[in-house]
C-alpha cells in the first residue's frame, strides 16, 4: 500500500495542470492555425457579396427613379388629353373640335407631329360605350418616353398613352354675369 502525504499529492497534481494547459496551449494552438486556414480559404466573400448586394441595390434605385418618371410623364399625358377632350367637347357644335382639341394639347407641352406624340381627335369616339355618339369628343395622346436606367436591360423606351373622352356641350346654354352679388 502506498502512502501518499500532502506534498507528493500536490507535486502530482501541479504536474498533470501542467500537462494539460501544455496540450490545451496545443490544441488552442492548432485550433488557431485551421482557423487562419479557413479564414484564408474565405478571404474576400464578403466583399464579393457588397458587391452583389450593392449591384441589386442601384438596379432597384435605377427601376424606381424610371418608374416615377414615367409615372409623372404619364400624369402629364392624360392631363393634356382631358384639357384636349374638354376643348373638343365645348367646339362640337362648330366645325373646328379638331382644331380646338389640337390646339389644347399644345398648350399642355403635346403637339402633335412634335417629339414623337400624336394627338388623336375622334368625333365621335371610336370606342367605348360613347362609340358614334356625336355629342362626345375622343382623344388619344400618345408619346414614347426614354427611360435612363433601364436602358441597361434594353428598354430604351417606353410607349405612354392616355385616352379621354368629354360630352359636348348643348346650344341652349345662358350664362348670367350680373354685379349685383345676387
Amino acid at each position: 500500500m502506498v502512502r501518499l502525504n500532502l506534498w507528493t499529492t500536490n507535486a502530482l497534481w501541479s504536474v498533470s495542470k501542467r500537462t494539460l494547459a501544455m496540450k490545451d496551449k496545443d490544441s488552442v494552438r492548432q485550433h488557431q492555425v485551421a482557423m487562419t486556414k479557413r479564414r484564408k480559404n474565405q478571404a474576400g466573400q464578403a466583399l464579393v457579396l457588397v458587391a452583389v448586394a450593392l449591384v441589386a441595390l442601384l438596379a432597384m434605385v435605377g427601376l424606381g427613379v424610371d418608374m416615377g418618371y414615367l409615372r409623372y410623364q404619364k400624369g402629364r399625358v392624360h392631363s393634356a388629353a382631358d384639357a384636349a377632350a374638354i376643348a373638343g367637347a365645348a367646339e362640337v357644335l362648330y366645325p373646328d373640335v379638331t382644331a380646338a382639341a389640337q390646339a389644347a394639347a399644345t398648350a399642355n407641352g403635346f403637339t402633335n407631329g412634335t417629339n414623337g406624340v400624336i394627338v388623336t381627335v375622334n368625333h365621335p369616339p371610336l370606342s367605348g360605350p360613347h362609340t358614334g355618339n356625336t355629342n362626345y369628343v375622343e382623344v388619344i395622346v400618345s408619346q414614347n418616353q426614354p427611360t435612363f436606367f433601364m436602358t441597361v436591360l434594353g428598354v430604351n423606351s417606353v410607349p405612354l398613352s392616355a385616352r379621354s373622352v368629354a360630352l359636348g356641350s348643348s346650344p341652349n346654354c345662358l350664362y348670367g354675369l350680373g354685379t349685383s352679388g345676387n
